[in-house]
């Protein structure tokens, strides 16, 4: 869906920035109150470390490419998405 936004917002590329920076403030919200969650109920040790880091790396790459795109907004987003689904295991199969 944020793919096919991005391919009808490809002429506003401030609004298609700020929807973006928004999606990242409500995802580091989100991990945020997820690991608080996640050491108030004691869920700690190598499954919670893992899980940590797996934010992390999320958040590096989403902050790369949104780096990016605030750089250079005529390349194609949808190339970027693909990066980021690529790397957190996300890949949907070809219809």
């Amino acid at each position: 869906m944020l793919v096919d936004y991005a391919e009808a917002s490809k002429d506003k590329p401030d609004l298609l920035m700020r929807v973006l920076e928004r999606l990242m403030d409500h995802v580091d919200c989100h991990f945020t109150t997820e690991e608080t969650l996640m050491a108030n109920t004691g869920y700690v040790g190598a499954d919670a470390a893992e899980h940590v880091a797996e934010h992390r790396q999320l958040t590096a790459t989403a902050d790369v490419l949104l780096t990016a795109q605030r750089e250079a907004p005529a390349i194609l987003l949808e190339a970027r998405m693909k990066i980021l689904d690529g790397r957190t295991g996300n890949d949907k199969p070809e219809a």
